[in-house]
């Protein structure tokens, strides 16, 4: 023997129609909840007494509550067996309704659905709905279902503790159900015959009202992850605009870095409380949500690195495709890990597992971290150096060509865009094209010696940095401009007014560093090809590691499909030619504006036109 429950709203002849049959064919007790029934519906419930027990609410309280009403009835008679709901309008069959019940005495432990099949007869509307929640089911649980809204069910009379707990009192009580029982038991499907009568228009299902009920849990979580992601990206869009002066790199990484401590401590609030009701302590949860916070973090940083730096992707629209991506990943993994509530044994060994897993995570990160401060913000300083009574330096790095003066001048005439001296003539332009400034310097020297270069801090080592301005004062600096990327690599040639630093060849040895001789010649080598003791001893005095070439011996070797991602995308850009013996020209562009892919080419276009022989750019 076993029970049958169907919840009853307004029923009709249908409903009597389905009683007769199962008590002529089926050893059942058969159990009607009246929802709250009125008119003409009142007397088939009467009539239904008959073959059944009826249960009455006054007034409308929902499928849901129906069921848990029956549950309880069912629970206080203390009866043991198999409990089958099914639906009073006569769409499921007793055969399919007997099949059901079977199934779950022969798998006591298991929530038993009896699934039907959408074939292009089945009206419209319910096709579509289950479709969109057997999606949207499986993003939440990882569990595919092929029929979410089947209200024929089954199992032992053991799960009512568990059934009485769902939340829900209408049509959502069914898909809580589906959702947690998918968490905690084995789910079996058995096939049944699919009967939609006047294409279920008996049905009392409102799908826009129950269906906002049935997918509440899945809005709030995108509700409570758009109000996460609305700080994380304006929070790391501010950043952005305001850390300017760092390399992209470590732009990014301080960025995301802060965007995503703000919002993931806002969106674990928001997850516990709103969208998973979870009352587990935050020692626990917080512990696994914060771990998934630092794996998403390294994925989301490394991606937007990957995107920006080698597709040339703008940074704030790449930052939306992966956050997109990752809150799929993100609720996934909330939902069946970090806010779910087990108390078995696996569990157990789940949550062991899963705390070695955060002890990895927090080492990856720790690693991770410490490798991009190493490489990007913490100095060390190698050797200190004199200074020099010529120089030029950069915020990031080491040096730059400048025009310097050597010794007392004379003959000196200065103005807001000029310099001359006996020995020195300078002359400036701004140029503003759409959204970024240019500014060009022309230089004319008696000798090369004044062309030289510096060491920020006059120390050489990574991440020594000192503004060019500071740099310029305390090497007597007529002109300088920031420097050359050495500080910033781990390899590479470093030869600074004739004294070699470091003979390592650079990784990227094929973008060609500009080598300075003591004539004031200039030469693109490639450390691939030449040692730097044999640049000592053909006179290189200062070797600049730029890149790409724009242009070698009056030719452009730049173009379209290549200078973008070279130049790393939309940086500051820095040139530097020259025209003819001791004539020099160099460029400096703002950088990280609208206009700056594809400057590198301008440049180079612009220096073709003067007559460059030679010229390089960072």
């Amino acid at each position: 023997m076993y029970y049958v429950v169907i919840p009853a709203y307004q029923p009709d002849e249908k409903l009597i129609q389905l009683l007769e049959i199962m008590k002529n064919r089926l050893n059942c007790q058969v159990i009607v909840v009246d929802d709250g029934s009125t008119g003409a519906s009142k007397n088939i419930l009467e009539i239904a007494k008959t073959y059944a027990i009826v249960l009455h609410h006054d007034v409308n309280k929902g499928k849901g509550q129906a069921l848990r009403t029956a549950f309880s009835f069912i629970q206080d008679l203390r009866k043991p067996g198999v409990i089958v709901t099914a639906d009073a309008d006569g769409q499921h069959t007793v055969n399919d309704i007997d099949r059901v019940a079977r199934a779950a005495m022969n798998l006591p432990s298991r929530l038993i659905l009896g699934v039907r099949q959408f074939t292009k007869d089945i009206p419209l509307r319910s096709r579509f709905g289950n479709k969109l929640t057997r999606v949207l089911f499986r993003l939440q649980t990882g569990v595919n279902v092929s029929d979410t809204q089947t209200g024929l069910r089954g199992f032992h009379t053991d799960l009512i503790p568990f059934m009485l707990d769902i939340e829900g009192d209408r049509y959502e009580y069914e898909m809580n159900m589906l959702t947690q029982a998918s968490q905690r038991y084995k789910i079996t499907e058995v096939p049944i015959q699919t009967i939609y009568i006047d294409d279920n228009a008996s049905s009392h299902f409102r799908p826009i009202k129950d269906g906002l009920l049935i997918y509440k849990n899945l809005f709030k979580f995108a509700l409570a992850s758009f109000g996460g992601f609305l700080v994380d990206y304006g929070i790391y869009a501010l950043a952005l605009l305001l850390l300017t002066s760092l390399p992209t790199a470590l732009r990014l990484l301080v960025a995301n870095t802060i965007a995503r401590i703000c919002s993931a401590t806002c969106n674990f609030a928001l997850n516990k409380k709103l969208v998973f009701n979870n009352e587990e302590s935050i020692a626990r949860t917080g512990a696994g949500y914060f771990t998934l916070a630092l794996v998403l973090f390294l994925c989301d940083t490394a991606l937007l690195y990957l995107f920006h730096q080698i597709l040339g992707l703008n940074l704030y629209i790449v930052k939306l495709a992966v956050d997109i991506f990752l809150f799929l990943a993100s609720w996934f993994v909330q939902k069946n890990i970090i806010f779910k509530e087990r108390k078995s044994f696996s569990h157990e060994i789940a949550k062991k597992t899963f705390a070695y897993a955060a002890i990895f995570g927090m080492l990856l990160t720790g690693g991770f971290t410490y490798s991009m401060l190493k490489t990007f913000v913490l100095s060390e300083a190698i050797t200190t150096v004199a200074a020099s009574n010529a120089t030029a330096n950069s915020q990031n790095t080491a040096t730059s060509s400048s025009s310097t003066a050597a010794t007392t001048a004379t003959n000196v005439s200065t103005t807001d865009t000029s310099y001359s001296d006996d020995n020195i003539q300078i002359n400036l332009e701004t140029i503003t094209t759409n959204n970024t400034t240019v500014y060009v310097a022309d230089i004319q020297v008696s000798s090369p010696e004044y062309l030289k270069t510096a060491l920020a801090q006059n120390t050489y080592g990574t991440n020594v940095t000192a503004k060019t301005s500071e740099t310029a004062t305390a090497n007597n600096a007529i002109l300088a401009v920031n420097g050359d990327y050495y500080g910033a690599n781990s390899t590479g040639y470093v030869i600074k007014n004739g004294v070699l630093y470091r003979d390592t060849v650079r990784d990227n040895a094929a973008y060609g560093d500009l080598a300075i001789y003591a004539d004031g010649s200039f030469e693109v080598i490639y450390e691939n090809e030449i040692t730097a003791q044999e640049l000592i001893d053909k006179g290189v005095v200062n070797l600049l590691a730029f890149g790409p070439s724009l242009v070698e011996n009056g030719e452009i070797v730049v173009d379209t499909s290549t200078e973008v991602g070279r130049a790393m995308s939309s940086n500051p850009r820095s040139a530097i030619g020259i025209i003819d013996e001791n004539h020099y020209i160099i460029v400096v562009a703002d950088g990280r504006t609208s206009e700056s892919q594809g400057l590198s080419l301008s440049i180079g276009r612009s220096y073709e036109t003067i007559w460059c022989s030679n010229c390089l750019q960072p």
